[in-house]
């Protein structure tokens, strides 16, 4: 299929991701084609096919994206480096280069009015002597291999693909289903009683209906548990009927919303169980040396197996490497008025900013972005941040604490 027709341009229509795959949707000859783009980690290689990734099997990440955004829309043509695994998918405005190296992937954006970007180092950088590309990938191993490799041809990948989807969509059903059902089943049957309750309401606030209250000194129906007085008045029960009513009214609203927040977060879950396969590495690490986010930094020369500092012209930066190293970065190296940052509603490592001048307080936030979105594999950075004495250790677990006085802050890196 190759060889036939993916010689010539075709157009790039769509770009989606699965936890194996980027998926190109291509028109040609006629017709809808999918060429799958193996992400690495056993992944490795291009695989035509017919058939396009259903939407309970696509994720996003900064590798989609950035694909998407340099390839779809654009007529694009295929080739194959001399050498090694390399495959150039070369556009009208800008073209990717993917090298697959053992079980990583590398990659290369080439933008003709911007320059290159390379994923090892996560930067925009100019093209330097007109070196052919290729080149590139010297650094990172570019040998003569068989490049035959990377153009294999299975069955059907996306039934894999596919089959594995459900695989992981099940897995997580199951290990869900007790609590998960159990709670919806509590939750709605609330919701019953409540709607029940109040479909009584009209004839038990009449007062004809009161007046057969007027000896009793509780009165119980489903949701509705009322405490009478012996020396209540008629009116006086009944405005004690009436507010009770209200609370079922406001009651019924809260489990109607939790209801609704339990499916989305059912849904959350399915999708979050599929990102954490996500097979793509940056290769923030080379040679076992970890490139540092910002080239005006430097790592600290004192060894600590709990922290790592970075120390800037403005401000210092301290990550924690372990769930002990977070409490001990905030008791050992912090300031109570030093900052201490966390990704929102993610788990992370926490991350504390030594700063005198709070001027250049959002330049040290974008660096914790930036670290933030190397480790996580981010485009996006949502980043909660307090001063370190608003911050307390919980029992229970390492590096688990509350804090107070927070603020919010997204950052696109």
């Amino acid at each position: 299929m190759f060889s036939k027709n993916f010689n010539t341009s075709v157009q790039c229509q769509k770009v989606w991701s699965t936890a194996h795959y980027i998926v190109l949707r291509v028109r040609l000859s006629g017709r809808n084609a999918f060429v799958y783009l193996g992400r690495g980690r056993g992944h490795e290689g291009f695989f035509p096919d017919l058939e396009n990734p259903s939407p309970e099997m696509r994720i996003s990440d900064s590798f989609h994206l950035f694909l998407k955004k340099y390839l779809e829309g654009q007529f694009i043509r295929f080739s194959v480096d001399q050498q090694d695994r390399i495959l150039l998918i070369e556009g009208v405005y800008s073209s990717v280069y993917i090298f697959y190296k053992a079980r990583d992937v590398h990659f290369i954006i080439h933008e003709k009015e911007k320059g290159i970007f390379t994923s090892w180092d996560k930067k925009w950088s100019k093209i330097e002597n007109e070196v052919p590309l290729f080149e590139k990938f010297h650094f990172l191993g570019r040998q003569e291999v068989d490049k035959g490799q990377i153009i294999q041809s299975k069955d059907s990948v996306f039934k894999n693909e596919y089959d594995f989807t459900q695989k992981i969509l099940n897995s997580q059903s199951k290990k869900s289903i007790g609590f998960e059902l159990k709670k919806k089943k509590n939750i709605n049957a609330d919701i019953l009683l409540l709607k029940k309750t109040l479909e009584r309401k009209p004839e038990i606030i009449d007062f004809d209906n009161l007046n057969n209250l007027s000896d009793l000194n509780n009165f119980n129906y489903l949701k509705l548990r009322i405490k009478f007085n012996s020396d209540d008045s008629l009116h006086k029960r009944r405005e004690k009927v009436l507010n009770k009513f209200k609370d079922i009214e406001r009651a019924l609203k809260i489990q109607e919303k939790r209801a609704l927040e339990r499916g989305e977060q059912e849904k959350q879950k399915i999708s979050q169980s599929l990102k954490d396969f996500r097979f793509f590495n940056p290769m923030l690490e080379v040679n076992n040396k970890k490139i540092i986010s910002n080239e005006n930094a430097s790592v600290s020369n004192n060894v600590n197996e709990n922290y790592k500092t970075y120390i800037f012209d403005e401000f210092k930066l301290a990550v924690g490497l372990s769930a002990q190293g977070n409490d001990l970065l905030r008791k050992q190296w912090a300031s109570e008025n030093d900052y201490w940052v966390h990704l929102d509603q993610a788990n992370s490592a926490h991350i504390v900013i030594k700063i005198n001048d709070l001027n250049n307080l959002n330049n040290a936030l974008k660096e914790c972005a930036k670290i933030y979105a190397n480790n996580k594999n981010l485009i996006e950075v949502n980043l909660i941040y307090c001063l370190v004495k608003n911050v307390k250790s919980m029992k229970g677990a390492a590096g688990l604490v509350s804090f107070k006085k927070e603020k919010r802050v997204k950052i696109y890196v």
